[in-house]
């Protein structure tokens, strides 16, 4: 007989995601993951707070963008019901419905001190903290992309599962970005579509403008998908939806490299049009 209290854990979490990352990097590079598991915790810990302090003084807007902000977050750590709870989350203030916000806030905090002890399991052992950063002279000079997405433990996972293949560069906003096109010159930018100030499509322009070859895979959540398939009509080559599969991703960025121009219509995780 399966115990229940072993099965509902089995549906909270997910640990698939985190095996994916340790099988893209490779044992000698653990420490990366665990660099990663650190960042995701440091940060939900810091947007429930937010969170805490916006439902109490009924700002929907904060809610909505912090609740969307952490589903984002929770798919490639594989917090399952702390995904699901954000979403859910996000849907009330959408609406601005608050009544529930303060107990789903709760929820979100008593799910992610069980989500904590699990992920703490997950770590290997202690190792000098550092910022995850491709090895200076590993791959060739043409092999390198740019990432763009305010949230920290998005950008790690994606440095994660494409370090090994190419040279990548991170930025968390518009600004840094454009910086780091023009000094780097990278041949791939993957693109946030919803970011504050500069946005991803606002971004998308600016950037095709500074280089019309530049290949822009858009980073879109289910609530953006509207607003990524428009990027597609401004340039973008194709868009992923978070969260990603990093073993998939980094083979078809590795494809990306080896052909440039290949079509990608109808290989995952691309999507052109759905």
């Amino acid at each position: 007989m399966t115990d229940s209290r072993t099965t509902n854990e089995a549906l909270d979490f997910d640990p698939e995601p985190l095996r994916a990352l340790r099988e893209v990097v490779g044992v000698d590079d653990g420490a990366m993951v665990d660099d990663f598991i650190n960042t995701f915790l440091e940060s939900t810990a810091r947007i429930l707070a937010a969170l805490r302090l916006a439902a109490s003084a009924g700002n929907a807007k904060a809610v909505a963008d912090g609740a969307h902000a952490l589903k984002g977050a929770c798919g490639n750590a594989g917090a399952v019901k702390l995904q699901k709870l954000s979403a859910r989350l996000e849907a009330h203030a959408q609406t601005e419905a608050l009544d529930e916000s303060i107990a789903l806030v709760a929820a979100l905090e008593t799910e992610f001190a069980r989500v904590h002890e699990r992920l703490l399991q997950e770590l290997g052992p202690a190792a000098p903290a550092g910022e995850i950063a491709s090895r200076p002279g590993r791959h060739p000079p043409g092999r390198k992309v740019l990432i763009v997405d305010d949230a920290a433990d998005i950008r790690q996972a994606l440095l994660l599962a494409l370090y090994p293949v190419c040279t990548a560069l991170e930025a968390a906003n518009g600004v840094d970005a454009l910086r780091l096109l023009k000094r780097e010159k990278p041949s791939l930018l993957l693109l946030d579509v919803s970011m504050p100030e500069m946005g991803g499509l606002a971004l998308l322009r600016a950037a095709r403008a500074l280089d019309p070859s530049l290949s822009v895979v858009m980073i879109s959540g289910h609530q953006d998908i509207r607003i990524a398939r428009r990027a597609l009509l401004e340039g973008a080559r194709a868009y992923i939806t978070k969260p990603f599969d990093a073993r998939l991703l980094r083979a078809e960025v590795e494809r990306f490299f080896s052909e440039p121009t290949a079509p990608v219509a109808g290989r995952p995780p691309w999507k052109v049009a759905s």
